[in-house]
């Protein structure tokens, strides 16, 4: 329960950045490194011409995938100089997404603990309390966060 108030909480905190929060397929030991993206994307941008947003936050084979769009704002001007500043923005939020699904790669999907070594047949990164078990068949619904849309937005 603790993993869904955090991620309410990043949805009001950086409400531009999910302008779709019905296309996030977050789980809960992922958010972390989100929480950390959203800060470092939010320094990156703070008082510029740029508007950030996810348009897709998914598992796919057990990992986290993380898409965006960085463009002008609407009276942003744009110019040669604001061209090229876009361009160095998005090469530095991919490097910080890469960063991000790597983290996460790292991290259990259910709890966030540490990821044991994933099998062959198991590319899910799980601890060993979450591991693939005869007893637990489906991690991913154990992990993921089960968000309503709030319409008031």
């Amino acid at each position: 329960m603790q993993a869904e108030h955090q991620v309410r909480a990043l949805l009001d905190r950086y409400t531009s950045m999910f302008r779709q929060p019905d296309l996030l397929d977050v789980y809960a030991g992922w958010v972390s490194p989100l929480v950390a993206l959203c800060a470092e994307v939010e320094v990156l941008l703070v008082g510029g011409p740029f508007v950030f947003h996810f348009t897709r936050i998914k598992e796919k084979f057990g990992q986290c995938r993380i898409s965006f769009v960085l463009e002008h704002g609407p009276d942003a001007r744009r110019t040669a100089e604001t061209e090229d500043e876009l361009e160095r923005c998005t090469k530095e939020i991919e490097q910080r997404v890469k960063a991000a699904q790597c983290a996460c790669a790292s991290r259990c999907l259910v709890c966030g603990r540490t990821a044991a070594a994933p099998a062959a047949c198991m590319p899910t990164p799980l601890c060993k309390l979450h591991a693939w078990s005869e007893d637990q068949r489906d991690p991913w619904s154990i992990g993921k966060i089960h968000l309503t849309v709030r319409l008031d937005r």
